[in-house]
């Protein structure tokens, strides 16, 4: 019996033997794995499901990249989850949040809990601090700036909180990464010029590597460069920045294109006008789309950033697939429930790359809904029917207009659809197809699912509460020159600890033996963890909070796999092999995570450990 990255998804087990050395024995007995398994499934049977607890689900946003957050409902109340593109739950419905105000990218989204301080709150009792969750809820970097904008392109402009000149007349606008990392201060001379919070002007993210102002830009590092001294007469005077270059327009409609330091490269005699809506996929390939004389004088044109025509499509749409543009004929019949269309899809250079017909929506990948004589079809862009018109889908999101409808994300594998199961139904069924392996599960179904606990872990901004967090952990007080001792010793644990985590990758074990051992190997290792007797300081109960965090994924994880190759191991199906090279997915994702984690812990121990030299 072989599985997909079986050998990968094996190798999981040298870390739980790599990760014992060094730990201290709690001296605590361990359950053997086949008791834990029976005890855990028991309290899972017993667990009522989202539907038993009385939620029902609103609509449902898929933002491709294995996330789709949901909407739902219970007692009046409003809640949002995510789930995965197998139908997992990442997040189980929380009120923490509300579905309109959370937006992921680059899988974080910007979240919230109230400020604390009372002389923040005699000011603006509304106030909140803001950082980052990610699709499981959990903080990825922690609520302690002023005010947060969405990620693009790897980055976030942030409004800090400055501890030692608690007002916001001195906070510090910056640019953050993933992990919450400093990587730039916008230059204090765009600052002082521009209104950025002016809602006509700053959209707060950046666009490609820039984020654009009225007058000029900054680039990553937060350097600004002024592109018009004074803000242009005419509204049509725009710019774009691409592959190192400016590229302006002037209220007459002439075009010129200059370095970033201001030099001049090119002008052009002829007037023309370009756009920097919806075409982010065109500039990530350095190309935007032009119209003028300056490209012919009829229809619109794909340029370079020299304004070399590469290709001249007769009508088109962009955003209907993944770097594609469709040229082709709308329906016009009002009786149509949705729009449909027919024609071809071509690359940016004008290469034709395939024909849709009676196309409703997107093209996912390469499958696509087409109308039929009653019902919608799934097929692929080679014409073969994936789901024909016995599964009575009536409905698919691109003619859905509730809320959350009509979204068109070619990157995505679930989409909702409404079916019947019988005709005589007097309504559809809601539910989501996954596009790939053609399952659907009503959203009753999926309310019905087993989840695995994850809720949301609620922020408490230390620093800016001046609180401490409220842990299981073991604190120990100490004197002055026992704590400096106490945390040489817990460092000496976790160098080792960390460093074997790393090193164990590269042995691959594989079978069922192996899993109940990285099960047993596991749980004894989160007892030790949360046994741990951690100094007496924020940073170093806050540290270890967070290589502890990073288990409970693994455990349950593993857990379900073994149960899987326990039950399945005779004779698997094609469907059960599947559901356990899902699962296995999974665990190697969770591993990622803890492993990424266990890096970007390393520069908070480096900073901790200098700090007592």
């Amino acid at each position: 019996m072989k599985f997909r990255n079986w050998k990968v998804a094996a190798s999981l087990l040298v870390i739980s033997g790599a990760l014992l050395t060094g730990c201290q024995d709690t001296g605590n007995e361990g359950k053997t794995s086949k008791e834990t398994l029976k005890t855990e499934s028991s309290q899972k049977e017993t667990k009522p499901t989202l539907e038993e607890q009385g939620f029902e689900i609103k609509t449902v946003l898929s933002y491709g990249e294995n996330l789709n957050m949901i909407s739902l409902e219970k007692d009046g109340a409003e809640y949002v989850g995510t789930i995965d593109d197998n139908f997992h739950w990442l997040m189980e419905p929380t009120n923490e949040y509300k579905f309109e105000e959370l937006e992921f990218h680059d899988g974080l989204a910007a979240a919230s809990i109230p400020e604390m301080r009372e002389m923040i709150l005699a000011e603006d009792p509304e106030a909140r601090l803001y950082g980052y969750i990610n699709t499981k809820g959990e903080w990825v970097i922690e609520p302690i700036f002023r005010s947060a904008n969405n990620f693009s392109n790897g980055v976030a402009v942030v409004s800090t909180i400055e501890e030692d000149r608690d007002d916001l007349s001195n906070s510090r606008t910056i640019v953050i990464d993933t992990k919450g990392k400093e990587v730039g201060e916008l230059a204090e001379v765009g600052l002082e010029k521009l209104d950025l919070y002016d809602g006509d002007y700053f959209y707060g993210s950046y666009f490609g590597d820039y984020l654009y102002t009225t007058f000029g830009f900054f680039d990553k590092q937060g350097n600004y460069i002024e592109v018009y001294e004074e803000e242009p007469e005419d509204e049509g005077s725009h710019f774009l920045v691409l592959d190192g270059k400016i590229i302006k327009e002037d209220a007459d409609g002439y075009i010129s294109i200059e370095g970033l330091d201001g030099s001049p490269i090119k002008t052009f005699d002829q007037t023309g006008h370009f756009t920097t809506e919806d075409i982010k996929d065109l500039l990530d390939h350095n190309m935007f789309l032009a119209s003028g004389d300056i490209v012919g004088g009829e229809g619109n044109a794909i340029v370079d950033s020299n304004f070399n025509v590469l290709f001249q499509p007769d009508g088109f749409t962009l955003g209907l697939a993944k770097n594609l543009i469709f040229t082709g004929e709308s329906s016009g019949d009002p009786e149509d429930e949705a729009y449909t269309q027919s024609g071809d899809f071509f690359d940016y250079t004008g290469k034709k790359v395939f024909r849709v017909t009676n196309m409703v929506g997107a093209v996912y990948g390469d499958k696509y809904f087409a109308k039929g004589k009653e019902y919608y079809q799934l097929v692929d862009i080679n014409g073969k029917v994936l789901i024909d018109e016995s599964k009575k889908i009536t409905d698919t999101e691109a003619a859905l207009f509730d809320e959350g409808g009509d979204d068109n994300t070619p990157s995505k594998k679930l989409v909702r659809i409404e079916y019947r199961k019988n005709a005589k139904d007097a309504e559809p069924n809601q539910a989501l197809l996954n596009v790939d392996t053609l399952k659907i599960v009503d959203y009753e179904d999926l309310l019905r699912l087993e989840t695995d606990g994850s809720k949301v872990v609620k922020a408490q901004a230390k620093e800016v509460k001046n609180k401490q967090k409220d842990t299981n952990t073991k604190v120990v007080k100490n004197t002055s020159a026992e704590l400096i001792e106490h945390k040489k010793e817990y460092w000496r644990f976790v160098d080792v600890l960390t460093n074997q985590i790393k090193e164990s990758l590269a042995t691959s074990p594989q079978g069922i033996d192996g899993f109940e051992g990285l099960l047993k190997n596991w749980r004894e290792i989160q007892g030790q963890l949360e046994g741990l007797n951690v100094p007496n300081d924020p940073a170093y109960q806050d540290f270890n909070q967070k290589l502890v965090g990073g288990l409970p994924p693994l455990i349950e994880g593993t857990e379900k796999l073994l149960d899987m190759l326990q039950d399945y191991q005779s004779n698997p199906t094609s469907e059960q092999e599947r559901a356990i090279n899902d699962e296995i997915g999974n665990l190697e994702y969770n591993l990622f995570n803890f492993q990424s984690n266990i890096n970007a812990l390393d520069g908070t121990k480096k900073l901790l450990q200098d700090a007592l030299k």
